[in-house]
């Protein structure tokens, strides 16, 4: 059974300074009917995993999983299927949003290789007519729906390096909602979006 990870003893931190809600949230978790040796504070790290013989595995982030329509996914497996399986991805990150009806709404962002950052050169960063974009942006969504039985709501095409990275290689999830939410209502309700050239440029 996948869980989060909660750790305690001398080496966990005492909490946030100064932030006594945060503290609370992290530091101070507590297992319900615990044994007396498990009683105390503990601190949930946000990380994914499972006990099989011993040993710890870790699956992924708890912020980072996708849950649409009830179902628990890591973004990873999906991203992986878009690696391997469309031609010209170089990388790619999945995140839902929540949207009023209270359904998800699933976001693709691929990465394009060099040798396809031609397809969106020039783009104003809203929906493209060209044939192959639009090609592309199908293939995606037909090999996620065949291997995960997931629908994409929006593909967002980038240029390479368009994905943020933590100094560790990790996906900044978060950056790219906020990246998503700044595009505009049309621009968000549309089936696909391509990153403006011109802004990237202007940002070197």
């Amino acid at each position: 059974m996948v869980g989060e990870i909660w750790l305690a003893g001398p080496h966990v931190a005492d909490g946030y300074f100064n932030d006594p809600q945060r503290t609370a949230d992290t530091f101070q978790a507590r297992i319900a009917d615990a044994a007396p040796e498990d009683q105390g504070y503990w601190l949930r790290t946000g990380d994914l995993g499972f006990l099989c013989e011993r040993e710890l595995f870790v699956t992924g982030r708890l912020k980072d999983l996708l849950i649409v329509n009830g179902r628990n996914l890591y973004p990873h497996d999906v991203e992986d299927v878009l690696r391997k399986e469309v031609e010209g991805v170089r990388d790619a990150a999945l995140f839902a949003l929540p949207v009023d009806d209270g359904s998800e709404h699933v976001v693709g962002v691929l990465e394009l290789a060099t040798s396809h950052r031609r397809l969106i050169l020039g783009s104003d960063g809203g929906a493209n007519s060209n044939s192959a974009v639009i090609d592309l942006a199908r293939t995606a969504r037909l090999a996620v729906a065949r291997d995960c039985e997931l629908a994409i709501n929006h593909v967002r095409f980038v240029l390479p390096g368009g994905i943020p990275k933590t100094t560790s290689g990790k996906t900044r999830y978060g950056q790219l909602r906020e990246e998503f939410h700044a595009l505009g209502p049309i621009a968000r309700q549309s089936p696909f979006s391509t990153e403006c050239f011109s802004a990237r440029e202007n940002d070197r």
